[in-house]
């Protein structure tokens, strides 16, 4: 378990990094989204999100087999991962391109 987040983020036995990069995850406070700034990782088991210290709530972690599909929208290309539990998570950066690609090779469909 890691010092501020319920999970950790060391990789696992078996576990391979497939890439990560610098990101902002958008969560919800109050009325209104914020970026919230970090590390998203992803592996051959699972996508997590480390962010920065000031931002510890914001962290998650998903089994890939947890994960329905992501999508890339608007200009800056968002992407938002669909969850089977029916949640959608926000992230952005200026890696986006390269974040995508993580995701499909992790198995990971676009829709």
């Amino acid at each position: 378990m890691g010092i501020f987040n319920a999970f950790d983020p060391s990789l696992q036995a078996g576990e391979t990094l497939i890439g990560e990069k610098a990101a902002s995850h958008f969560k919800k406070k109050l009325l209104f989204k914020q970026p919230n700034p970090g590390k998203l990782s992803v592996t051959n088991q699972r996508v997590f999100f480390m962010p920065n210290l000031a931002y510890i709530t914001a962290g998650f972690e998903y089994r890939l087999s947890e994960i329905n599909s992501f999508s890339m929208k608007g200009m800056m290309k968002t992407i938002t991962l669909h969850t089977k539990d029916s949640k959608h998570l926000t992230i952005t950066g200026m890696y986006n391109a390269q974040i995508a690609e993580f995701l499909r090779t992790a198995g990971i469909s676009q829709t």
